[in-house]
């Protein structure tokens, strides 16, 4: 499994390096919005509830459980969603983006900007499947099994494995760090996957971590040790 991580992390690498120089990449670009907070719990059309704290879309035919990376014009962030939703239903608008997704790309003061989305097919392109990964476990990137150091935060969970290893793979980029970890919890199928960072020297260190993952969107993130 580590080997298999590796390359898989080494393969993401590349493509999201590709997307952020050059948006060589299955893309199209267009104008985001958000969804409104009232719509937080509403049912999308792929039949889930609406969450403003996941990192989610809605995208007018890309197939859901698309996975896709949404790059702010404006700025240069980037964030990685999953298509859940049909939308948005104004004909010059490209994407739909949870309140999350819009602080993490930092655009809600503006409600509406400029972005070019690239659908990510790493993980689906590959022969690794959620089956190898070993329950309750703890992993890095590169498929090193690890352990919770000094203080720790858990940045946001789901039960969707692709996306918790974009996610932290995206983050282990941005920050330039190695230190954004999976934890799964439960059994194989019926698990929910930690995006966290450990390694953290102090408390008020944590503290002020935390401030500023709450600002890049991560709204549930709490310290765990």
């Amino acid at each position: 499994m580590k080997s298999l991580l590796t390359l898989l992390f080494f393969l993401l690498k590349v493509s999201l390096s590709i997307i952020a120089e050059t948006g060589d990449s299955l893309k199209q670009s267009g104008k985001a919005s958000f969804y409104h907070d009232v719509l937080h719990g509403e049912t999308t059309s792929s039949g889930e509830n609406y969450n403003k704290h996941d990192f989610t879309a809605a995208h007018k035919y890309l197939p859901f459980g698309t996975y896709v990376n949404v790059h702010n014009k404006i700025n240069g962030k980037n964030v990685i969603v999953r298509i859940n939703d049909r939308g948005p239903f104004i004909k010059s608008r490209l994407i739909d983006l949870s309140k999350a997704a819009a602080k993490k790309i930092g655009m809600v003061k503006f409600g509406v900007v400029p972005v070019r989305i690239s659908i990510l097919k790493t993980l689906d392109d590959s022969s690794f499947s959620e089956e190898s990964i070993p329950d309750n476990s703890i992993w890095d990137c590169f498929g090193n099994p690890v352990k919770l150091k000094d203080y720790s935060i858990l940045l946001w969970q789901t039960s969707h494995w692709k996306h918790a290893f974009y996610m932290a793979s995206q983050l282990n980029l941005e920050k330039k760090s190695e230190k954004f970890i999976i934890q799964v919890k439960g059994r194989f199928p019926h698990r929910q996957y930690s995006v966290i960072l450990t390694g953290i020297s102090t408390e008020n260190e944590c503290s002020f971590i935390l401030k500023s993952l709450n600002a890049e969107g991560f709204l549930d993130a709490i310290i765990i040790k």
